[in-house]
């Protein structure tokens, strides 16, 4: 199967930008040998300022919202922070990073009733530590900001981005314009070779995977086989139809075929049906197959549209 060359139009022309940025206090600091009272360069101690797990739920739901975006979005190579929302999605993407936003809110203010208290537990717990062969005291005041420092420190903001050529540039000068516009389209070119290829090699991993859970093992026993394969493959069906910027034929028509491969199909039927477990087996393996021509092996990188 030979890939097809797509213009870059169509990524351009079927996702907005958005800029997400996530701000908190750090919960880490290198040891110095001030505190330690020790020569040695070669020793290298970091130390957690708070044993805090209303920090670490501020943490882990950030984790998630990031989790869900890159779900939700195409991925992008242009900077840390930005992804490429199909239009489709934008209006829910919006939303949902408000309800996010509140839900961080409400686990921040959590966390500063206890700062004041963790603080002073984080004074005795680090008052006595052991570095190397030292007992040191590595407590250290100016590690830990006043309470209104660390409430500005926390951010959730998101700005909606334009990635294409200013239009003012055209009023300056039209071979300006021209020029920067040549320049975008490179880019926008090679961030849709880029966002093709990571699709493939995602639902490739996906099947390849599948395939091997319902292969029997050496000894020709089946293996294990865990509900999470089966619903990771119907996630990625499920939203390549909107993710699908890049208007990737080929892939959209293995997507297609694997829809009907799994129409029906839950892991009990699989779990309890050997006729059906080995159907779709031989169903995925067709997949994969196809896959295995249609991946390119190679890296992906970030992409810039600042100069070098």
């Amino acid at each position: 199967m030979t890939p097809t060359v797509v213009s870059p139009v169509n990524m351009i022309e079927k996702t907005v930008a958005i800029s997400v940025f996530f701000g908190a206090v750090g919960n880490t600091r290198k040891v110095k040998n001030a505190e330690v009272d020790i020569q040695s360069q070669a020793l290298h101690v970091s130390k957690t300022l708070l044993e805090s797990p209303e920090y670490e739920a501020v943490k882990s739901h950030d984790r998630q919202t990031m989790k869900w975006l890159n779900n939700i979005c195409v991925p992008s190579f242009f900077r840390s922070g930005i992804y490429c929302v199909p239009i489709p999605s934008v209006q829910k993407v919006e939303e949902h990073l408000k309800v996010r936003l509140e839900e961080r809110e409400a686990l921040i203010e959590k966390f500063l009733l206890v700062y004041d208290q963790q603080k002073t537990e984080a004074q005795t717990r680090l008052g006595a530590i052991q570095v190397g062969q030292v007992t040191a005291d590595c407590y250290n005041s100016q590690d830990y900001p006043p309470q209104s420092s660390v409430r500005q420190a926390f951010k959730l903001e998101w700005a909606w981005i334009n990635l294409g050529t200013p239009g003012k540039l055209k009023q300056i000068s039209a071979s300006f314009f021209e020029q920067e516009q040549k320049k975008a389209e490179s880019k926008w070119a090679e961030a849709t070779d880029q966002v093709k290829a990571l699709q493939r090699a995602q639902f490739k991993d996906l099947v390849d995977h599948l395939v091997d859970r319902l292969s029997p093992d050496g000894d020709g026993k089946r293996r294990k086989f865990h509900a999470t394969t089966v619903n990771k493959v119907k996630e990625f069906l499920d939203a390549f139809s909107v993710k699908n910027v890049t208007d990737d034929t080929e892939l959209e028509q293995l997507v297609g075929a694997t829809r009907k491969l799994m129409d029906g199909v839950d892991v009990d039927s699989i779990k309890d049906s050997d006729h059906l477990r080995s159907n779709i087996q031989k169903g995925f393996g067709i997949v994969k197959d196809c896959l295995d021509q249609l991946v390119v092996e190679g890296g992906t990188r970030k992409i810039s549209f600042l100069e070098e």
